[in-house]
């Protein structure tokens, strides 16, 4: 049930978005009144099935969160260590998302949780839960996504995402910063803290509108040379965070068991060799096209010379 879960999860994120009706055109001609009603039309109608498609899938995400319920008990009963951690670490591999020094943390995720505040999935949170560790007091890590209608076409675009509440890290555990100790000068014995790559603070962080750049999170330059402007970068860090959270709600998830053992990664990496050789083929035929092409029009010439 799980892994049909995760196909429809996949499928279903167009049929919840909502179509802007196109507003009224005033002293306009009949034929753009007439076309204006027709798209109108099909706005509605979309809109009508995508209300209707988000009621079932509500419930099958309440039906699903039972199966979820069964296999976190299932866990926590078993002998299996670090179920979340491997499941993560493999489903975002290609993302980079994971640390080293984050996994002694991730070891004590329990569950990953989904609620959704309307059926258009226009707000949404993620709760990681953890079991007692001795790098933060937080039982619950809770991150809220808000979305908002594409002006055009039928796409949510993010708003922002925020952590509830932060992290509370236990004295010298705070995993996103390294600690050194000065060894020469005045300031010899003292601790700093760098900020550095991680889950912790790369994932669980907020952004959105008038929101400072996480910390340790740089500038890009373009291919001009020219700095991005922190809108631009704020922009940048939402798009790669929704594809990051989207991933885990609607693909490791419901296969967390296939990502643990790693069989989900061999189907991505099948699919991926897939697409690698459909595009050679395709690029070998292009070739063969070209090939024919200056064939054809070196026949040409040779029968040019001839009657000349």
């Amino acid at each position: 049930m799980a892994e049909g879960a995760a196909a429809d999860r996949s499928r279903s994120r167009s049929p919840r978005r909502e179509i802007p009706i196109a507003a009224p055109i005033e002293e306009q001609d009949p034929c753009l009144s007439a076309l204006t009603r027709l798209d109108n039309s099909v706005a509605a109608i979309s809109n009508e099935t995508a209300m209707a498609v988000a009621k079932l899938l509500r419930e099958r995400d309440q039906k699903c969160a039972d199966v979820f319920k069964q296999r976190t008990e299932i866990l926590a009963s078993s002998t299996k260590k670090n179920f979340w951690l491997s499941a993560l670490k493999n489903g975002l591999k290609e993302e980079e998302s994971i640390e080293e020094h984050d996994e002694p943390v991730l070891e004590s995720l329990q569950d990953i949780t989904v609620e959704y505040g309307d059926d258009l999935g226009k707000s949404w949170k993620m709760k990681f839960h953890f079991a007692p560790n001795d790098f933060f007091t937080n039982t619950v890590l809770t991150k809220s996504f808000t979305l908002e209608q594409e002006q055009f076409g039928t796409g949510l675009d993010a708003v922002s995402c925020k952590l509830d509440e932060p992290i509370s890290w236990k004295a010298g555990k705070n995993v996103t910063v390294e600690i050194e100790t000065v060894k020469k000068g005045k300031d010899k014995g003292k601790t700093t803290e760098t900020p550095r790559d991680s889950f912790f603070s790369t994932f669980f962080c907020t952004l959105g509108p008038d929101c400072e750049l996480p910390a340790g999170v740089e500038l890009e330059e373009d291919s001009d040379g020219e700095e991005e402007e922190k809108d631009d970068a704020i922009e940048r860090l939402l798009e790669k965070d929704g594809e990051v959270s989207e991933k885990i709600r609607d693909e490791i998830m419901p296969r967390a068991f296939r990502y643990f053992t790693g069989e989900a990664c061999d189907e991505e990496s099948e699919e991926e060799e897939g697409d690698e050789e459909e595009e050679s083929e395709e690029e070998d035929e292009d070739e063969d096209e070209d090939e024919d092409e200056d064939e054809d029009e070196d026949e040409d010439e040779d029968e040019d010379e001839e009657a000349e």
